[in-house]
């Protein structure tokens, strides 16, 4: 619940609207509504498109603190080292075109 937590802190810092992290999301703001408050499960790929949207990598909403250890089998860590390829791959491109883009890299 962490991230879900970071990541609302975070659109509220940057002032985007709910409305607004829908229509980059191509989704309804009700739904990206119910993925911050952990009612409906954040998928990778969505995942990715928001640390693009907010220029974020993705580690910096998975760390809590220094102290913090995270047990991750192997198929879990390669999958946060995918998607981490992928987002520093996107961050030279425009939000719209992460946007666009995101599910047809994922599948590569």
């Amino acid at each position: 619940m962490e991230i879900l937590k970071r990541i609302r802190d975070t659109r509220i810092d940057k002032d985007i609207t709910t409305v607004e992290m829908g229509r980059l999301l191509h989704m309804s703001h009700q739904n990206y509504e119910k993925i911050e408050k952990g009612k409906v499960a954040l998928k990778l790929s969505v995942f990715i498109a928001i640390c693009g949207i907010f220029k974020e990598h993705p580690a910096f909403f998975l760390a809590e603190d220094d102290e913090q250890k995270v047990m991750l089998s192997s198929s879990e860590a390669k999958t946060i080292l995918d998607a981490i390829k992928i987002v520093e791959r996107l961050a030279s491109e425009t939000v719209s075109d992460l946007v666009k883009g995101y599910d047809k890299d994922i599948l590569k």
